[in-house]
């Protein structure tokens, strides 16, 4: 037992931490989902206290100023509470959107600002893939948490408005000498929670289990769809004749997550039909045993409207509560995940990197001392005991085969990736000394496998809104598209790729040639350039 409240109370430090990092990303949304779920769920208990007190007047026929009254009441605090929790719903319907790209965007800022080693590796890219996913085959994960946690409140609310207004009818009354109304009202109340906490937990369980697989499939499914709808791959795949193959592993996808989705509903299906049998005869047995002591004398008519209403919401509000404990349980590994994820880019300067702010426009020389370097670090090193030097002013050629290192060692020497061994000087002071970012103003580059962005052409190049135009044509003129920049209608403005109907394509010289407009524009001491020809 001690074990079982440990993993809990872990279980539920998690889900705390989560929704503090949820505040974080988008404030007040904890608040907006919580609060509006507490008006929510106090509502009925008012209606139904109210309205027996209505009953309870017009039984003893009091005078009509007194019921007309209480109506009034009755009807201006339902109304008010259903106001403010339809006020609620509406911004939690948005919030709820909101949240959803929020978080989405603070997991793809990790892409964007944790170090180049983590996003060459496939690790990173699996474990936002294996997140995701488990939200949208089975609502597992950070954007789940407001929903846990209202619906924790909830059952919260209803178990403890349900004993203060019902919880008579499970004490035994004076003159019955067994109290077999309690018995079974206890009897009852405790096999419905029952049922529905281990149906819950099947369905649970059945989804936790099929994640690792299903995940696996989604992220082949998602590569071969992006496939599809890549433009560029679009003449590999009518050459080579891949539409068939293409298609079939889809449809082999598509069969295995049908499978496991007819499999959940009929579970589903059974679960909430026996968990709604229970609940149904729960609600008899209550109506029952409440009427035949009205009718005794020993309650009022509207007791009987109260105590019925409360009783069918303690076992509702008793399996809400086993059932979010349940899901707290299980979505404690979920956010685990997306916690250590997002903290990435947190720590994304490593130990080995400095504070020191670096002035590229002053430095003179960089050097390669006996350098080694492997991506797996196993010793199968790509570059080995590497030293040369790099002056400004001088054009170097760097030659080799394929897969000789020449990318590997520019990705070193733009600090993109740090070296297992030796050093990189830079006018004889150790490049680490220095951090990250102001490194990466010494250089310009022109990768192999460059990217240029579906945005338009002066943004592109100057990686802004705000630029020169000045610059930008001057580096354009001076990579030969200065002619190509006029024939374009929208000029600078002109949007590249086809995302939209205003959008235009490029050639791959074309888009070679902008990239190196872009290095030039920047103007850096050192331009790289990987295979630009």
């Amino acid at each position: 037992m001690k074990v079982h409240n440990r993993k809990i109370q872990g279980s539920l430090q998690i889900i705390i931490k989560t929704a503090r990092a949820l505040n974080q990303i988008l404030p007040w949304t904890i608040a907006i989902f919580t609060g509006g779920q507490l008006i929510v769920s106090l509502q009925p208990y008012l209606t139904v206290f109210l309205s027996a007190r209505v009953v309870d007047l017009l039984s003893v026929h009091a005078k009509m100023e007194q019921v007309i009254a209480l109506i009034v009441l009755s009807g201006a605090g339902t109304y008010t509470l259903i106001f403010l929790g339809k006020y609620f719903d509406s911004k939690r319907n948005v919030r709820g959107l909101d949240l959803y790209w929020a978080i989405l965007w603070r997991m793809n800022r990790v892409l964007m600002k944790c170090p180049y080693s983590e996003v060459e590796k496939t690790k990173l890219r699996t474990q936002q893939e294996e997140i995701i996913q488990a939200y949208r085959m089975s609502g597992y994960g950070p954007w789940k948490i407001p929903e846990i946690l209202m619906e924790l409140i909830s059952g919260c609310v209803m178990i403890v408005m349900s004993i203060v207004m019902g919880g008579v009818v499970f004490l035994p009354v004076q003159g019955e000498r067994v109290p077999w109304a309690t018995v079974v009202m206890l009897a009852l109340t405790i096999v419905s929670v029952i049922v529905s906490v281990v149906s819950q937990r099947q369905l649970l369980l059945l989804n936790q289990q099929s994640i690792g697989d299903m995940g696996k499939i989604f992220m082949k499914e998602n590569y071969l769809l992006s496939y599809m709808d890549e433009q560029k791959a679009a003449k590999d795949i009518r050459i080579y004749q891949q539409q068939n193959e293409i298609i079939g592993q889809l449809a082999s996808a598509f069969g295995v997550f049908h499978t496991f989705i007819f499999q959940r509903g009929k579970k589903e299906a059974r679960n909430l039909a026996l968990r709604s049998c229970f609940a149904q005869l729960l609600t008899v047995a209550s109506y029952v045993i409440v009427c035949i002591r009205a009718v005794n004398g020993v309650y009022s008519i509207g007791a009987v409207v109260q105590y019925v209403g409360a009783i069918v919401q303690l076992s509702e509000g008793i399996r809400m509560l086993a059932s979010s404990l349940q899901m707290i349980q299980i979505q404690a590994p979920f956010c685990k995940k997306f916690l250590d994820y997002i903290d990435i880019d947190e720590h994304s300067e490593s130990e080995e990197s400095g504070k020191k702010m670096l002035a590229p426009e002053n430095v003179q020389e960089i050097t390669f001392d006996h350098v080694y370097f492997s991506y797996k670090k196993d010793g199968n090193y790509v570059l080995k005991d590497i030293s040369f030097s790099l002056r400004r002013g001088e054009h170097i050629a760097m030659v080799g085969m394929n897969g000789s290192g020449k990318t590997t060692c520019i990705k070193l020497l733009c600090r993109l990736l740090e070296p297992d061994s030796g050093t990189i000087y830079l006018d004889g002071t150790d490049i680490k000394t220095y951090t990250r970012e102001s490194c990466w103003k010494l250089f310009s580059a022109v990768f192999q496998d460059f990217q240029m962005f579906a945005l338009p052409i002066g943004e592109n190049i100057a990686g802004s809104t705000i630029y020169s135009q000045e610059r930008i044509m001057k580096s354009l003129n001076d990579c030969g598209m200065g002619d190509w920049i006029k024939r374009q209608n929208k000029g600078l403005n002109q949007e590249l790729f086809r995302v939209n109907e205003d959008g235009i394509n490029v050639s791959g010289g074309e888009s070679q040639k902008l990239a190196i407009a872009r290095a030039l524009y920047f103007n850096r001491p050192f331009i790289i350039m990987d295979e630009p020809t």
